[in-house]
């Protein structure tokens, strides 16, 4: 794919800050995580996060280790779940960010880190 094509978007930065457009994510939890794949930790968490998490499954799917298989640790600790997402997320090598669809609803967007994150075309 070329990144210079233009393209739909998947949804757009927020317009409030991320901690009004996904409140839910910035409540504090005691939250530990020993033993599981990525992709078992966020989908525990998930159903506390009061938006979906999406996944770029376009860039996911050019590692050749699938990151989300990648075991994961949180040590117990009391934190936001923000985060605890983020710190999931890195340990994989990935970035998440709050982004909104098109009807303003909020969704937890999980990247590659790096030339492809969100973060690094600011």
């Amino acid at each position: 794919t070329d990144p210079q094509r233009e393209h739909w978007p998947v949804g757009w930065k927020p317009t409030a800050p991320p901690r009004q457009s996904a409140p839910k994510l910035y409540q504090f939890r005691t939250i530990e995580i020993d033993g599981y794949a990525l992709s078992e930790a966020i989908a525990a968490l998930e159903g506390h996060m009061g938006a979906p998490a999406i996944y770029d499954e376009l860039i996911l799917a050019r590692e050749a280790d699938d990151p989300l298989k990648k075991d994961v640790r949180l040590k117990r600790q009391k934190t936001f779940l923000r985060r605890a997402l983020d710190s999931l997320l890195s340990q994989a090598r990935l970035a998440g960010e709050v982004r909104v669809d098109e009807t303003g609803q909020p969704f937890y967007w999980i990247t590659k880190f790096g030339k492809d994150s969100p973060r690094a075309r600011e």
